[in-house]
């Protein structure tokens, strides 16, 4: 129980001052059902920071999947509408919050697998090539869920960063990424560090360097 009377209280002003976003925060919320007790602590905040990263992860990963006509079939309409069925159930069980959670990060996963499979480097395929009828259904089945938990564009909302920082970040990816070809090492993982100290962590892929941000709580992996 927390109360003023036991020095326990936790203010929502006092965690967004503390550099936790209001999408981790709602997570930690609805992460048990309305009707049963949530154990609130700083270390259960931190991972749903992870978990909003996570979906923020997702969702730009499915975004820029190569959308591609001539592409495989996948199971990512079958998944989309297994994520659907299964948060309406929960919805409509009082409610459930947390089942409802539960399906959603299934889904990511789920999906994950999925795009994995059809970008297997093993088979000559470059990035996550997808038919855009099924890209199309699993962004609007992750859409439809947040409408109602309002994590992913809430977190997007609050990382908008200006244009100049942008142009800054970019301008310090090119140097690195002309350091690393120089093969000036130091140079190179100077300027990550650097990022970093702002915030900003990069990842290496076989379709270049992309950039996020962190925020309290949240770590790379």
């Amino acid at each position: 129980k927390m109360s003023k009377s036991l020095g326990n209280d936790i203010r929502v002003h006092d965690l967004l001052d503390q550099g936790y976003e209001p999408a981790a925060i709602r997570h930690q919320l609805i992460s048990a059902q309305y009707r049963s007790e949530l154990n609130f602590t700083m270390a259960g905040l931190a991972a749903s920071a992870q978990a909003v990263q996570r979906l923020l992860d997702f969702r730009d990963r499915l975004e820029g999947a190569a959308a591609a006509a001539h592409a495989e079939p996948t199971r990512l309409p079958e998944l989309a509408e297994g994520l659907l069925d299964g948060f309406r159930t929960a919805m409509d069980g009082d409610l459930n919050s947390a089942e409802a959670l539960a399906a959603l990060f299934m889904f990511v996963k789920e999906v994950n697998a999925e795009l994995d499979r059809v970008g297997d480097a093993e088979l000559d395929r470059v990035g996550d090539q997808v038919r855009p009828d099924d890209q199309a259904v699993a962004l609007d089945a992750l859409e439809r869920v947040d409408q109602v938990l309002g994590l992913v564009e809430v977190a997007r909302s609050g990382r908008e960063i200006d244009d100049d920082t942008v142009a800054w970040i970019e301008e310090r990816i090119e140097a690195r990424r002309a350091a690393r070809e120089a093969r000036d090492w130091d140079q190179a993982d100077a300027i990550r560090d650097e990022l970093a100290e702002r915030g900003i962590v990069l990842e290496d892929g076989a379709q270049g360097t992309r950039w996020k941000r962190l925020h309290q709580g949240e770590t790379v992996g």
